[in-house]
């Protein structure tokens, strides 16, 4: 199981991943410094001073009973009031009103044809004992006015109230009065009207919501109007009206006891359109007090609760017996929340991530990689937060708040970014951004900065090189961080500070340290798990390498072969978005296994080929050593294992054709050749870097072929190369897609079109040397150079041709 987390590409068996899981949920668990102690502390009394610091003996969490209250009173006054407005009000009494005048004229006018009537009887009779019947006939007129009043004020539902019917009666009781009337009090119901302005404004004292059937909206007092202020304007309203009061009544007879008589009875009709609705502003604040969480006080072990000579306070008292209240128990269940969290975090990400993200395919140095990171991760958060705590206890302005932003939250991302890829650090962000936000702050929801700020750094750190490079990502990484804490506080609070901009500052600060300390801790991930980190690569690309300089003194063909094949790969893998780095670092060193036998590898031969000396069988098993010759040399020097698989996966299972074939052409008559004695028997390319590594080699080798290497010709060996290697299964292992094949075939031809380039032909040679007629390069053999004569002469002559020529 241990060779297996350094070793690449071993698969995560279940008991390893169970093993993982334990010990990154008890490690973590561990880290994130859950306080397991029963220490108490004695509770001083409420008025005595303290004779020395009182401080808490254990790191615990207590509820802040004031300051809950205070903040849901605070939330409950913030609820606007809420009054009801009923428009149709105004419309029922306006009809109200035409029904009282109707049935009043009716009554007045049978009331008026009785008293003339009985006038006219009273006049047309002489009787003087009639006089006493007259009167009480009068008598019965007169009550009957008055019930008839009575009945008009019930109606009206004004019973009680003082009305000049004596006015009223001059006027008339005409329905178009009443219309008028009507339309008075439309014209008064501008503005929603409530009982009195005073006592709303003792109600409303964050402003009131108005709802109607139709919708809700706030609004202010100002925008009411209340009954003594109407009642008072209604006056000035109907002596406005007095011709249409006049031509409703068909009478002059509008004075100014008429307008008076006519406004006092509009006031008695007037009613609030907007009515306080105590129900439903009782639920609301109801519910905006359920809202509010309940405020919880982080407390650390040896934090100073009371100073010495300070007063010791009922807040005081109440401080210490809830710190004495919470026992072991709640202790051990912060803990076991804190294992849950972790667990079902590790378990469900990883999880969904291996069923739906296709590059999500970490084996078992990867898992142990992560796990170890987020523990370290997890331990160094908490130490330094609490050293923090220690110094916000000594500097009471320099407050935990302000200097939190100072832990650098974002450091494990960008180390697994910087070592694994972008999918792998995504699914590790997602599980350790809350595990980060509870073991600094103790709060889950500070998740979103971390988060942010790790992805952000991570993007911009992937692939990094130089020290600018993980410079850029650490302050970019704190101003992400920063700008999330910033929206999230301004969205609660609603409030610019001064803290603000200091807080911006410690979050770049702790970005910063966290992506420096990097480049620090990145030989120690390297020698621990075998990784290949860009920094080792970069060291790994020196051409004054040992290995290579080796190379290069005794293969100089094969050391410009792999110099070539660099190239080609380098461009490849930026095509398909791989690491270049890696692709050219392993292109450096495919083939330095030929450094021991240089002279059987066509590109180091200058004359005599020994492979004509040998049988097929033998220059075979020559050909496949240069591979494990490679592996071995790699291993002596260091290299790595990527490097070394490179080495092997570069020829893959591939036949070596020329051998195989001169192999049947000498084979007596009836015997049959096995192919695979003459094939390697390597792996096959596992991940794009080596397939990229394999297509080059094999690109590389045949461009020496074409006599006339114009783009076309080149663009049709790439595609004929590719598509053979593709045919013969050796990409079937490792996540290229045709689409890639095409990338990569374009880069290769881009390259190789550079490389052979078309040159102007000069007028004379450049060089006085003879060619080969029948050779099919441009390079002269050796052994086709002329044979020096003793004559000086000609070469003199030409030579100093020459120099005028460079000299012209």
């Amino acid at each position: 199981m241990l060779s297996a987390l350094r070793s690449r590409g071993a698969q995560p068996g279940g008991g390893l991943l169970a093993c993982i899981i334990a010990a990154l949920v008890g490690a973590g668990t561990l880290a994130m410094r859950p306080d397991l102690t029963t220490a108490q502390v004695r509770v001083p009394e409420a008025g005595s001073v303290a004779l020395r610091d009182l401080r808490a003996a254990r790191s615990t969490r207590v509820t802040d009973q004031a300051e809950t209250q205070r903040r849901r009173d605070d939330a409950a006054q913030a609820v606007p009031v809420v009054y009801d407005h009923a428009r149709v009000a105004v419309d029922r009494v306006a009809r109200l009103l035409r029904e009282a005048y109707s049935a009043m004229a009716v009554e007045m006018q049978a009331i008026a044809e009785a008293r003339k009537s009985l006038q006219d009887r009273i006049d047309g009779s002489g009787d003087s004992d009639r006089e006493v019947d007259y009167s009480f006939a009068l008598a019965e007129l007169n009550n009957r006015r008055q019930r008839a009043q009575l009945e008009f004020a019930n109606s009206l539902q004004i019973q009680g109230m003082p009305v000049d019917f004596d006015a009223l009666d001059r006027l008339g009781y005409r329905t178009e009065v009443a219309q008028v009337l009507g339309d008075v009090l439309q014209s008064v119901y501008e503005r929603p009207v409530v009982e009195s302005r005073q006592r709303a404004q003792s109600r409303a004292v964050r402003g009131l919501t108005l709802r109607s059937p139709r919708q809700e909206r706030f609004t202010s007092l100002e925008a009411l109007d209340d009954l003594p202020a109407l009642r008072k304007r209604l006056v000035e309203v109907v002596l406005s009206r007095a011709p249409q009061l006049r031509s409703a009544a068909g009478s002059d007879r509008v004075d100014d006891r008429i307008g008076r008589s006519l406004a006092q009875l509009l006031g008695h009709l007037v009613v609030p359109t907007a009515t306080y609705n105590a129900a439903e502003t009782a639920d609301r604040q109801r519910l905006a007090r359920h809202q509010i969480p309940v405020v919880v006080q982080n407390i650390a072990r040896g934090e100073v609760l009371v100073r010495r000579g300070q007063e010791v306070t009922p807040d005081h008292v109440l401080l210490f017996k809830q710190i004495n209240q919470q026992g072991a128990l709640a202790a051990w269940l912060v803990a076991l929340g804190a294992g849950l969290l972790i667990a079902l975090l590790v378990a469900c990400v990883h999880w969904f991530a291996l069923r739906h993200m296709a590059r999500y395919r970490p084996d078992a140095r990867d898992l142990a990689f992560m796990a170890m990171t987020l523990v370290l991760h997890l331990a160094a958060i908490s130490l330094l937060s609490g050293v923090l705590d220690a110094v916000a206890a000594q500097r009471p302005e320099l407050h935990s708040g302000l200097l939190r932003p100072l832990l650098p939250v974002v450091a494990g991302a960008l180390l697994v970014a910087f070592v694994l890829n972008g999918t792998v650090t995504l699914v590790f962000v997602v599980v350790s951004s809350p595990l980060i936000a509870i073991a600094s702050t103790g709060d889950i929801g500070d998740t979103l900065p971390v988060m942010l700020g790790s992805l952000v750094g991570a993007s911009l750190i992937d692939g990094a090189r130089r020290r600018t490079d993980f410079l850029r990502a650490g302050v970019v990484a704190g101003l992400a961080a920063w700008g999330v804490s910033l929206g999230t506080t301004l969205i609660e609070g609603g409030a610019v500070s001064q803290e603000m901009g200091f807080e911006g500052i410690n979050y770049v600060l702790g970005g910063v340290l966290a992506a420096v300390g990097i480049p620090m801790i990145t030989p120690v991930i390297e020698w621990v798990f075998g990784y290949m980190t860009n920094l080792r690569l970069g060291e790994l690309s020196n051409l004054d390498h040992p290995a290579l300089r080796e190379l290069a003194l005794r293969a100089p063909g094969s050391y410009h072969h792999s110099m070539m094949v660099a190239s080609l790969v380098e461009a490849g893998a930026q095509a398909i978005g791989r690491n270049p780095l890696l692709a050219r670092v392993m292109a450096y060193y495919h083939d330095i296994g030929k450094g021991l036998y240089p002279e059987y590898f066509g590109e180091n031969q200058r004359g005599e080929n020994p492979h004509d000396k040998l049988k097929p069988s033998m220059s075979v098993l020559i050909i496949k050593k240069h591979v494990s010759e490679g592996q071995e040399l790699a291993r002596s020097y260091g290299l790595g294992e990527e490097i070394i698989d490179g080495i092997e996966m570069h020829h893959g299972s591939r036949v070596i054709s020329y051998f195989y074939k001169k192999a049947i052409e000498i084979a007596p008559e009836g015997e049959r050749v096995d192919i695979e004695d003459y094939s390697h028997h390597w792996r096959k390319p596992q991940y794009p870097e080596a397939a990229l590594l394999m297509i080059a080699d094999a690109v590389e080798a045949a461009a020496k072929t074409v006599d006339v290497p114009d783009p076309d010709r080149l663009r049709g060996l790439v595609q004929k190369m590719t598509n053979k290697i593709f045919a013969e299964g050796q990409l079937d292992e490792c996540d290229l897609t045709l689409r890639d094949l095409h990338k990569i075939a374009n880069a290769f031809h881009a390259v190789l079109v550079g490389i052979y380039h078309h040159r102007p032909r000069y007028q004379e040679p450049a060089t006085k040397e003879r060619r080969d007629s029948n050779s099919s390069t441009q390079h002269p053999k050796p052994d086709s150079e002329p044979t020096p004569t003793l004559d000086p002469t000609p070469n003199e002559a030409s030579g100093s041709d020459d120099l005028r020529r460079l000299g012209h």
